[in-house]
């Protein structure tokens, strides 16, 4: 597909949004109303853009941020969770596990990071 200059602009500053976002209730529905898109226009456009999906892109610089706040700051992994736009610690590390293959109470204890007061979940 060849991008119009006004498409990629408009692309561009919905990439902009979601990575200045992250920590907020990010849905299409809110992302084609604020960009007066399409569901479908967006999709397309996005994805052949980026070459993935909005849900995706969204989730893999979420847990990559996430991964960043665990290696550099202290503090609760429900804080963390709250950073990158969960509501919950229990979605956010079921999310985690998910995208990285462990939880991310196992990525502190092989950091041995400070200030994590955690306790083990078993």
């Amino acid at each position: 597909m060849i991008f119009r200059a006004d498409d990629i602009e408009r692309l561009k500053q919905i990439e902009a949004y979601i990575l200045s976002n992250l920590d907020q209730d990010l849905r299409l529905e809110q992302l084609c109303l604020r960009f007066s898109l399409s569901p479908a226009r967006l999709k397309r456009q996005f994805a052949q853009y980026f070459r993935q999906p909005v849900y995706r892109y969204i989730l893999q610089h979420r847990m990559d941020r996430a991964k960043q706040f665990l290696a550099q700051c202290p503090g609760s992994i429900a804080e963390v969770a709250s950073l990158v736009g969960y509501a919950d610690h229990s979605s956010f590390t079921h999310a985690f596990t998910r995208y990285f293959g462990q939880a991310p109470i196992d990525l502190l204890r092989q950091q041995d990071l400070p200030g994590h007061t955690g306790s083990s979940p078993i």
